[in-house]
């Protein structure tokens, strides 16, 4: 995973293993796919508003 700040969010690309139409991954240690995630607001989140 690599993360870095952008503005008041965290951006995230991580390393994905999942399952596919053409057989997935052996194990999680072998990533089919790379996945980008947005963090907004991070600093005002709590465990009350996160996403569960």
């Amino acid at each position: 995973m690599d993360w870095q700040f952008d503005g008041e969010d965290i951006i995230a690309a991580c390393r994905t293993a999942f399952d596919d139409a053409e057989g997935g991954t052996h194990n999680s240690h072998d990533a089919n796919y790379l996945t980008f995630h947005r963090f907004p607001n991070f600093r005002h989140r709590t465990l009350a508003n996160s996403v569960r």
